[in-house]
C-alpha cells in the first residue's frame, strides 16, 4: 500500500487546516514503528515501490518551518511543500480565498531556503492560488511559469510536482499541468493505486487522521474502510460544487 498525506498548518488551533505538532509526531512515530517508509514522490511513485507514504504540505504556512521542520529533521524524513509563490512573506488572503477562511502567516524566502536545505522539496501550487478553471490557457501557463521561476531562483531546483489549488481541475487543466510537471496532486481522498493517473493523484487529508485510532496503522483494513466511507461522502459534495460552478 502507498499513500500521499496532505497537511496545511502544523499548529494547535484546531481549525480545519490545522494538525497539531503532537499529532504530527505521533503519526510519524507510528509510521516508523510499522516500518512504513517515508519517501519523496520521485521514489514513492515508482512502480517497483510497493509500500510507503509521502508527506505533503499545501500553500506554505509559516508553521511548516516553525513546527514541522524540527520534527521532520529529528527523524530524518523528507517532505514536499506545494507553494503559492505570490503569498511568500504575506498571508493566505489571496484573491480567490473565501472571506470566512482562517488567516495564516506564510513562509518567507529565507525560511523556504532553510526548508529546501533540510529535505523539504519545494514544489508548485501556482503563483496566486486561483481557481484555474476560470482562466484561459495562457494565464494558466503564466501561473505555472511565475511559480516555477520564483522557486528555482531561490532554491536552485525547478518544481517537478504540482498541487491543484482547492483541488479544482478539469481535462484542460490536467493537460496543461502535464506539460509542466511530472505529476499533479488532487484533494480526492484515497490511497494510491496502480491505476491512478499521474495527472490526478489522490491523497489522504490529515484532517481525517487526527484520531490515534486511525493513525496507529494507516494501511489497516479498518482505516482503509474509514477512508473509503469519507471519500464517498466527499465525492457527493464535490459533484455538487462542480455542478454549481458550471
Amino acid at each position: 500500500m502507498k499513500a500521499i498525506i496532505t497537511f496545511h498548518s502544523i499548529d494547535n488551533d484546531g481549525g480545519l487546516l490545522s494538525y497539531s505538532p503532537a499529532q504530527f509526531s505521533y503519526l510519524l512515530d507510528h509510521l516508523a514503528d510499522r516500518k512504513i517508509p517515508v519517501l519523496p514522490l520521485s521514489q514513492l511513485l515508482r512502480s517497483d515501490i510497493r509500500r510507503g507514504v509521502c508527506l505533503t504540505f499545501d500553500d506554505g504556512m509559516v508553521s511548516v518551518f516553525e513546527k514541522a521542520l524540527p520534527i521532520l529533521r529529528e527523524r530524518g524524513m523528507p517532505a514536499h511543500l506545494f507553494l503559492a509563490s505570490a503569498a511568500v512573506g504575506g498571508s493566505n488572503q489571496w484573491a480567490s480565498q473565501p472571506g470566512d477562511a482562517p488567516v495564516y502567516p506564510m513562509l518567507d524566502w529565507s525560511q523556504l531556503e532553510v526548508l529546501s536545505d533540510n529535505g523539504v522539496l519545494i514544489d508548485a501550487h501556482t503563483h496566486s492560488h486561483p481557481d484555474l478553471r476560470d482562466l484561459p490557457d495562457d494565464a494558466i501557463r503564466e501561473e505555472f511559469q511565475c511559480c516555477d521561476e520564483a522557486i528555482k531562483s531561490r532554491t536552485g531546483r525547478a518544481p517537478e510536482y504540482f498541487a491543484y489549488p482547492y483541488g479544482f481541475f478539469d481535462h484542460r487543466i490536467k493537460r496543461l499541468a502535464g506539460e509542466h510537471y511530472h505529476a499533479s496532486m488532487t484533494t480526492q481522498l484515497g490511497y494510491l493505486q496502480a491505476e491512478n493517473r499521474a495527472s490526478a493523484l489522490p491523497r489522504l487529508d490529515s484532517y481525517y487522521l487526527r484520531s490515534p485510532f486511525w493513525v496507529r496503522d494507516i494501511f489497516s483494513d479498518r482505516t482503509r474502510s474509514y477512508i473509503g466511507a469519507r471519500a464517498a461522502m466527499r465525492a457527493v459534495r464535490g459533484k455538487f460544487w462542480n455542478s454549481s460552478h458550471a
